[in-house]
Order: C-alpha cells, then sequence, then structure tokens
C-alpha cells in the first residue's frame, strides 16, 4: 500500500492558493489604469468644450 504524500499535497495548495490572489491583483491594477483613461478623457472633453464656449462668446461679441 502507498503512502499518501500530505506535504506536497499542502505545498501545492498553497501554489494554487497564491496564483489566484496574483490574478484578483491584476484586475484591480487594470481597474485602476481604466479610471485613469477615463478621467483623462473626462479632463480633456471639459477643456474642450471650454474652448468652444470661448471660441462662440467672442465669435457673439466680435459681431457687434
Amino acid at each position: 500500500m502507498k503512502e499518501h504524500k500530505w506535504e506536497a499535497a499542502v505545498e501545492n495548495g498553497q501554489d494554487i492558493f497564491s496564483a489566484s490572489l496574483a490574478h484578483e491583483e491584476e484586475e484591480h491594477e487594470i481597474r485602476v489604469v481604466e479610471k485613469s483613461r477615463k478621467s483623462r478623457f473626462t479632463d480633456l472633453r471639459r477643456r474642450i468644450e471650454e474652448r468652444l464656449d470661448t471660441k462662440r462668446i467672442s465669435m457673439e461679441y466680435d459681431d457687434f
């Protein structure tokens, strides 16, 4: 009868558990990058809207 290697099973179990934790951390990093990208687009959009508003206002007053 073969003897079961409990220590090897425990070591493998820890590897699997730590691998799943690493995957969750990677997803968190992706979310952070995506959020900063969205805020960058929001900032650019606001700057464009402000420029268009100032141009529109200047065009209105130049006509007078």
